[in-house]
């Protein structure tokens, strides 16, 4: 069910773009150097079938982690979902980065294709400092939540994966 419940938020977020801060260019060069990294990744996955609601899931889950550090936790999904006969498929992800087991940014990305429609994509980067959200301009309260639940998500897969 909470996959359902975040398969619904990923659908619901708009893009957004803001200038860089040079904190944000600091976290930035923090993400290349782990995105560039040949840290090992360890990929698993998760199947959510349920045909009388007219929804399918696959999530893969990625986890880079160097020592007892997690640098990088990664949440895709793909799927489809059949509303009244028609099919809606979605595909989107959630890159969580840390630095020194601290979230830094987590980067949400979303497609969704309908048939008959236009193709609707979204992206969004949240940035984090101290455990605290920060963003160069005014953001609305929905947003506010979403940077709080993006924050305790990541603490909580501290706790899960990262052993000290």
């Amino acid at each position: 069910m909470r996959t359902v419940i975040f398969f619904c938020f990923l659908l619901s977020f708009a893009s957004a773009h803001a200038q860089p801060t040079p904190e944000m260019r600091r976290i930035d060069s923090l993400v290349n150097v782990i995105n560039s990294s040949n840290l090992p990744g360890t990929i698993d996955s998760i199947v959510h079938d349920y045909p009388q609601m007219g929804l399918f899931m696959r999530i893969y889950l990625t986890t880079v982690i160097d020592g007892n550090q997690l640098k990088k936790f990664v949440n895709y999904i793909t799927g489809y979902r059949i509303d009244n006969g028609i099919k809606t498929e979605t595909t989107g992800s959630n890159n969580f980065y840390f630095d020194n087991n601290t979230l830094i940014k987590v980067e949400e990305n979303m497609v969704e294709k309908s048939q008959g429609k236009d193709e609707k994509a979204g992206s969004m980067s949240w940035y984090y400092s101290g455990d605290q959200y920060f963003y160069p301009h005014p953001f609305s309260e929905k947003n506010e939540e979403r940077a709080q639940l993006l924050l305790t998500m990541a603490k909580g897969m501290l706790k899960q994966i990262v052993k000290e």
